[in-house]
């Protein structure tokens, strides 16, 4: 970019961005401060020394994104050979309505001979994106992801749940489109028993005056059926509980050995990583120093999940067992023939009444 240029900018950001006359000190500073830096870059950038004009560009670009700078950041990247950052700051000139487009697409496109491009579509669109263990950041939403040549890892993160990594090798002035997606959060659901309504009792059926006796026994099997059920449903849920728990404990442990395998491509052989045998080389040469722990949180992630299904199949034991226990059990005997039916019917002699039972 011509320097004539690079000052034709710097008035654009001048113009665009203004001095509050009262209130707001902090805006206003922060816009001083942009203008001071700007400044500081346009003179390193004449003296030729373009590593402290990009210093001073992208210290202005920290405190404020604005086209103007974004266009200043990308001519001193592209001709310090930094072309993934200048394509990003491009492509967002571009997306701001510049006044000149022309030579800003001219511009991308001689970055885009020497990287790999990816057109992302990432479900939902909050979530973060990771390039081979970092955050990728995206200036736009639309924006595309700007990658030396070579094979890289991808995936999205959204809260403490990842999306399956993909694995994809760019060539130089190659594109491809990708998707990635962060399955929802799968809330465990705690079975409940459908227990039946209350019986009603029949009209005709009057309550008898049993004895003391068949009370106490009547009493006695109710009060065991009912701790029956209690006791069921509490060791189900408990179970549940635990399953609960190792699988949160899982799951964890999961981002840490995503985040360990990372480690170790990075530490790994390259020829080894290629096929995945950086934690297993062969004799002579080292492992990386992360594999040790990578394997032990691997076993420790396999050994929650089987006690996580344990305990997910204990409690659907538990709550059928309570289920079946509460249809099925025995009735006490005393309390069968306890339950009388009466008929009450004026006698045929004398002014009495008789009654009816019925065992």
């Amino acid at each position: 970019m011509p320097r004539s240029r690079l000052i034709a900018l710097f008035l654009l950001l001048l113009g665009s961005v203004s001095v509050p006359q009262s209130g707001w000190c902090e805006e206003a500073t922060t816009d001083t401060e942009v203008k001071q830096r700007m400044q500081a870059g346009i003179k390193e950038y004449g003296r030729n020394h373009l590593e402290a004009a990009r210093a001073a560009f992208d210290s202005a670009w920290q405190l404020k994104h604005h086209s103007a700078i974004a266009a200043s950041l990308a001519d001193v990247e592209m001709k310090l050979g930094r072309y993934r950052e200048a394509a990003e700051h491009w492509e967002y000139y571009l997306a701001n309505s510049p006044p000149d487009r022309t030579d800003a697409e001219a511009e991308l496109a001689a970055c885009a001979q020497h990287l790999g491009r990816i057109r992302l579509s990432v479900e939902p669109p909050a979530a973060e994106i990771l390039v081979d263990g970092k955050i990728a950041e995206r200036l736009t939403p639309t924006a595309s992801v700007w990658l030396l040549p070579g094979e890289h890892v991808l995936f999205a993160r959204f809260e403490d749940r990842l999306s399956p990594a993909q694995t994809i090798a760019l060539d130089a002035g190659g594109h491809t489109a990708l998707v990635l997606t962060v399955a929802p959060r799968v809330v465990p659901v705690i079975p409940t028993p459908n227990l039946p309504a209350a019986p009603t009792s029949h009209p005709l059926e009057v309550a008898p005056h049993a004895s003391s006796s068949v009370r106490a026994e009547r009493g006695h099997g109710n009060t065991a059926r009912t701790w029956t059920l209690l006791g069921g449903s509490i060791a189900a849920a408990a179970a549940l509980g635990v399953g609960i728990g190792y699988s949160l404990s899982a799951n964890s442990l999961a981002d840490d050995a995503t985040r360990l395998r990372f480690q170790t491509a990075q530490e790994g052989d390259p020829d080894l990583v290629k096929y995945g045998g950086q934690c297993a080389p062969p004799p002579g040469t080292p492992a990386p120093a992360a594999c040790a722990t990578l394997r032990a949180t691997v076993n420790q992630m396999v050994e929650d999940q089987n006690i996580a299904l344990g305990a997910y199949i204990a409690s659907g034991v538990l709550t059928a067992a309570t289920v079946v226990a509460f249809f099925v059990w025995p009735r006490d005997r005393s309390e069968a023939s306890a339950r009388l039916h009466w008929m009450v019917a004026p006698g045929s002699r004398e002014a009495s009444l008789r009654v009816f039972g019925e065992f």
